[in-house]
């Protein structure tokens, strides 16, 4: 039986995919909310994984999107609450280039 593992290109896709589906917010001239690639996350109990964020009200279309572009990933490994977010990880090992993930956009800051 060969498994087919998930990149975490795909993650961060259907993260973005999600994100497409969000609604204008006018008050604040962009996008609402909806979801996020995590990246590389150190969770509790020494959980090395690769997360993504998302607005619990959009829980149907972040799901929607993961069984789109990642239907091998399977249920997280760690889930957390982040007020009105909701943050999901999958232990690294779930991904094929889980050594060395897709980075996080918003980590790529100069100082």
């Amino acid at each position: 039986m060969i498994l087919n593992m998930t990149t975490t290109t795909q993650l961060k896709a259907a993260a973005e995919a999600a994100q497409d589906e969000a609604d204008w917010d006018y008050d604040r001239g962009r996008q609402s909310h909806v979801a996020h690639y995590y990246g590389e996350y150190h969770g509790r109990w020494f959980h090395e994984g690769v997360a993504i964020s998302f607005n619990r009200e959009w829980n149907m279309t972040v799901c929607s999107m993961l069984a789109k572009h990642c239907p091998d990933l399977g249920e997280p490994d760690q889930k957390d609450n982040l007020g009105f977010d909701e943050l999901w990880s999958w232990n690294k090992t779930r991904f094929s280039d889980g050594d060395n993930p897709e980075r996080n956009p918003d980590d790529d800051w100069e100082e």
